[in-house]
């Protein structure tokens, strides 16, 4: 069970790993986008998150 967790605020990403949730609040006419997996190493981030307006996108993800 995750020990802690993390706010994704507007126009912003984070990454975290196995222990961490990732969260987010707000999401209306904005663009949300969770990518999950298995870590290329031990101890790496296995998850990441963006919440990014829909005129900022690219910057966002670019990032």
């Amino acid at each position: 069970m995750p020990s802690r967790s993390v706010t994704v605020g507007m126009n912003d990403w984070k990454a975290a790993k196995y222990d961490t949730d990732l969260m987010t609040r707000g999401l209306d006419t904005c663009i949300g986008i969770v990518a999950f997996g298995f870590p290329s190493q031990q101890g790496g981030f296995n998850k990441a998150m963006a919440h990014c307006s829909p005129d900022r996108e690219e910057e966002i993800i670019r990032d």
